[in-house]
């Protein structure tokens, strides 16, 4: 079975409560793959402190959503559970000051400059 939602970027903005710039390096034993693909595949390798990471509360359908809102607007992206404040990182391949400077006027993500009609797939 397959579930379709459709997701605005304004919507896709309340999926998550916080974001800053990517500290998985500097504190990595705080964190844990939800994923075992992503694990085995080392896929952290390819974000640094540059890139840009979002936090769902301890709420895994939030985190769902997010990554595949991300995947849908091409930005590269794992789940990962954050041991210290019981709750979701999403770690995007958004670069932190890029979205920094373009929050304030629209989300502006991946090579849809942010104006996402596309649904997201979730299969159940």
């Amino acid at each position: 079975m397959e579930l379709v939602i459709r997701i605005t970027d304004d919507e896709a903005g309340h999926l998550y409560n916080s974001s800053t710039h990517c500290f998985y390096h500097e504190q990595d034993e705080r964190f844990e793959y939800v994923n075992k693909d992503d694990e085995k595949s080392n896929i952290m390798d390819t974000f640094d402190s540059s890139h840009t990471m979002h936090f769902c509360d301890n709420n895994i359908v939030n985190a769902i959503l997010i990554k595949n809102y991300f995947a849908a607007t091409n930005v590269k992206c794992v789940i990962l559970w954050d041991m210290a404040e019981d709750g979701y990182a999403i770690v995007t391949d958004q670069v932190w000051n890029d979205y920094l400077n373009k929050k304030d006027t629209s989300m502006n993500i991946g090579e849809n400059n942010g104006h996402v009609d596309e649904k997201i797939k979730i299969n159940i």
